[in-house]
């Protein structure tokens, strides 16, 4: 490989991350933060109380962001509908 070639590859990877990074930012109000409890995503066998309590927390996460963080208004301005 030369050097002009890594330089193209260097270009495109920051320009790969520096989008990926955008978008993140965008999507900042529309995440839901959740605590995994130590369970790995590849985890298949959970017992049922690591079960209860990644649903108990996705659960108490997601209704405090509704009624704490998420804004119809602004929902409704992202995508270009009139807002009161």
């Amino acid at each position: 490989m030369n050097a002009i070639k890594i330089l193209i590859e260097m270009i495109d990877t920051m320009h790969v991350a520096s989008d990926a990074y955008h978008v993140r930012k965008s999507e900042d109000d529309r995440v839901i933060e959740l605590n995994d409890n130590g369970i790995q995503a590849t985890h298949f066998n959970l017992s049922d109380d690591e079960k209860t309590k990644l649903y108990v927390d996705g659960y108490n996460n997601t209704k405090k962001f509704f009624l704490e963080k998420w804004d119809w208004n602004k929902h409704l301005a992202m995508r270009g509908y009139p807002v009161e």
